[in-house]
C-alpha cells in the first residue's frame, strides 16, 4: 500500500508522523513524507530513511497585507501537493498537524483520496480543526 504522511513545524507534529510512518513501513507500506522545504521534518525524515517531497506553505498571519501573501503561498503549495499526490497515487494521506499539513490534506481531499488526521494535542490546532470536517477518520 502506498501512503503519504504530513506533519511539521514542531517535534510534537513530526515525531508522531515518523512513528506512524515507521510502523506502517514495517508492515509493508510504501511511505512518502511531505513537508516544508529545508524544514525540520525534511531533515528528520531523511535521517529516518523516508522519501520526502517538499511543498510551499506558510503559517497564516492574521494581519493584512501579510495574510494575502500567506494565502497565496498556501495556494501554490496546494497545487504542488496535488501534482505530487497524483504522481505518487497513495491510497491514504495521513496528517499529524502543523500548517504544512493543510495544503497536503486539502489536495488529497480535492482528489478524493481518503484522509486520516492524528491529533496528539489536548486542543487541536487550526489546520486540524478545519481539515477534520472532510477527513474520513480523526484519531485523538
Amino acid at each position: 500500500m502506498r501512503l503519504i504522511i504530513s506533519g511539521g513545524g514542531t517535534g510534537g507534529h513530526i515525531y508522531p508522523a515518523l512513528a506512524i510512518a515507521e510502523e506502517l513501513q514495517g508492515r509493508g507500506a510504501q511511505v512518502l513524507y511531505m513537508g516544508g522545504h529545508a524544514s525540520t521534518e525534511e531533515k528528520l525524515s531523511a535521517a529516518y530513511g523516508f522519501d520526502f517531497q517538499s511543498v510551499r506553505t506558510a503559517a497564516l498571519h492574521r494581519r493584512f497585507p501579510r495574510i494575502v501573501a500567506d494565502l497565496y503561498e498556501n495556494y501554490r503549495g496546494l497545487r504542488q501537493a496535488e501534482k505530487i499526490i497524483r504522481d505518487f497515487a497513495p491510497r491514504l494521506v495521513i496528517g499529524t498537524g502543523g500548517f504544512v499539513t493543510a495544503p497536503v490534506l486539502m489536495a488529497a481531499q480535492r482528489l478524493r483520496i481518503p484522509t486520516l488526521l492524528h491529533e496528539q494535542n489536548a486542543y487541536p490546532g487550526l489546520a486540524n480543526r478545519r481539515l477534520s470536517r472532510k477527513a474520513q477518520a480523526v484519531c485523538l
